[in-house]
């Protein structure tokens, strides 16, 4: 999805012809663009409503008990994260990746609606609007390449995201926490 977007971000600048092409009154390549766009933030957004909804429906009535003991779950975890103390599932990296994609994500759909808007938005805030919205795609694109070159030069981490599973001795070098968690129970000395 995001490479459908960068493919028809660069057709629409580069090429007045590709951005001209038209099905009856619609512009083909920017309608392209643009319900690309909606279907990422679409994409990103439905597991937490999902997840939102299956809480709310597993109950019957509203049970603000167990809503208001989700959020303050949620609260403790995130003062955990401030504070620094290490949370077993993500490291700060990946932290970090989800906040840049979370934040970019909800910045492309501001810049993406308000340039989509058109003469509805005045112009002086439309037209900074291009330029975020361009300067957020080309370091998107930074952090999409860095990713692929991480990828490449760390293999065993990458199967490990396609499989969801890596060998014990990556585990113990790379992420010891994780073998902790995984087997609290430590290892036994062989007998000699």
């Amino acid at each position: 999805m995001f490479l459908i977007l960068i493919v028809t971000a660069i057709l629409m600048i580069a090429s007045p012809l590709a951005r001209s092409i038209a099905i009856g009154p619609t512009r083909l390549v920017p309608l392209v663009h643009v319900v690309s766009g909606a279907l990422l933030v679409l994409a990103a957004v439905l597991p937490f409503l999902s997840g939102l909804l299956r809480a709310v429906l597993a109950s019957p009535g509203v049970d603000r008990v167990r809503i208001g003991a989700a959020l303050r779950e949620i609260g403790a975890v995130s003062r955990r994260a401030l504070q620094g103390r290490s949370l077993a599932r993500f490291n700060w990296g990946q932290r970090a990746n989800i906040a840049f994609t979370l934040g970019s994500l909800g910045l492309f759909a501001i810049t993406g609606g308000l340039i989509w808007l058109g003469r509805v938005v005045p112009y002086w805030i439309q037209e900074p609007m291009y330029e975020l919205h361009v300067l957020l795609a080309i370091v998107s694109v930074v952090v999409l390449l860095a990713h692929i070159a991480m990828a490449l030069t760390h293999p065993m981490a990458m199967r490990g995201m396609i499989d969801g599973a890596v060998g014990r001795q990556w585990a113990n070098r790379h992420h010891r926490r994780w073998v902790e968690l995984a087997d609290p129970t430590p290892p036994r000395s062989t007998p000699r």
